[in-house]
């Protein structure tokens, strides 16, 4: 697990994230994702991966929409604080929320932490956003568009 200094600096931890890590005969350390962990009273999590997606940098989470959306006061998709946090010094612009059938729910991070309400029922402190406030993309939508991000990959 990486440690807070690792994070100090905003461009350095960009810079970092987005070349690498290479060994001295030039093989890659790290990939372009990251998992970044909360650290709750039920112990260390997993809360999600950022992603670089052209030259964007994206949180993603992928969820069980049953399990995972707050049902009260009203639907909503929370993150734990100190991830939003590390998300944004990283240089993070964009979340996306993935449930186990393909749908995608996004914000930006900045609007995420603006409009965001904070609360702490017992798994530390988070920011939820209500489920009418997130763009939203059909599973049926989402396939359809990770196949041409495929095609035009190729």
């Amino acid at each position: 697990m990486e440690t807070e200094a690792a994070w100090r600096g905003e461009e350095s931890a960009r810079s970092r994230f987005l070349q690498g890590e290479y060994h001295k005969d030039g093989r890659r350390t790290r990939g372009p994702r990251r998992l970044l962990t909360a650290v709750a009273p039920q112990g260390a999590r997993c809360a999600g991966v950022i992603e670089r997606r052209d030259e964007t940098l994206v949180l993603t989470k992928r969820v069980d929409f049953e399990k995972h959306c707050l049902r009260l006061p009203e639907p909503s998709w929370a993150f734990d604080r100190e991830v939003l946090r590390r998300a944004q010094v990283t240089g993070v612009t964009r979340v996306e929320v993935r449930d186990e059938v393909g749908r995608v729910w996004w914000s930006a991070l900045a609007y995420l932490r603006e409009c965001g309400e904070a609360f702490d029922r017992g798994h530390g402190k988070q920011i939820r956003l209500p489920l009418r406030l997130w763009s939203f993309l059909p599973a049926d939508s989402a396939a359809r568009q990770l196949g041409l991000f495929a095609e035009a990959a190729r």
